[in-house]
């Protein structure tokens, strides 16, 4: 199963947890996330939450220089 999410703006050391409804998901499976374009500025975290949630937990590491 494969869905998709926008990471919200964070500043410097800023954590945000984003539920994705993932259909078919239930607690014990393994959640995979990853980013489309490469970054090092952001670590990404991420578990099954309940039935059909997976909870991805977004963290700058970074700071995002223009």
């Amino acid at each position: 199963m494969e869905t998709s999410l926008d990471v919200p703006s964070l500043g410097p050391g800023a954590t945000a947890n984003i539920d994705v409804t993932v259909p078919g998901a239930r607690l014990g499976d393994f959640a995979e996330v990853s980013l489309d374009t490469s970054s090092i500025a952001f670590v990404l975290d991420r578990h099954v939450w309940s039935n059909h949630r997976v909870r991805v937990t977004a963290r700058v590491v970074k700071r995002l220089v223009p």
